[in-house]
């Protein structure tokens, strides 16, 4: 990754919101992701 300048720097801290960034922040909230991905190989699929 290419360091930023400060002009990137200024409009990250600026930049709005989208509705899907905001979605994605509070889905990483509510679920454990780190925990789901380390039980990948234990979970069954039911509908094979």
């Amino acid at each position: 990754m290419s360091q930023l300048t400060f002009s990137e720097a200024e409009y990250a801290i600026m930049k709005r919101k989208t509705r899907r960034e905001l979605f994605l922040e509070k889905l990483d909230k509510l679920l454990p992701w780190k925990q789901l991905e380390g039980t990948s190989d234990q979970l069954t699929v039911f509908w094979v």
